[in-house]
């Protein structure tokens, strides 16, 4: 397969609130392809459920260019 895959594992970020933002989260995606001058063609979003303490779960998700 030909073709850049970029992928970003945001483990222990500066703004860890985001992480349990979906729409925060994708909106941030989006401006960054956007400035690259790139355009989304697709995208998905998984929110993964709370943890047992209590805490929020998660969010994993892609677009594709």
């Amino acid at each position: 397969m030909n073709g850049l895959h970029l992928t970003a594992d945001l483990a222990r970020c500066a703004r860890a609130a985001l992480l349990t933002d979906a729409p925060g989260l994708a909106g941030q995606a989006r401006e960054a392809v956007a400035s690259a001058g790139l355009t989304v063609v697709g995208e998905h979003w998984h929110r993964f459920p709370a943890a047992a303490d209590g805490s929020p779960g998660g969010i994993t998700g892609m677009l594709l260019l």
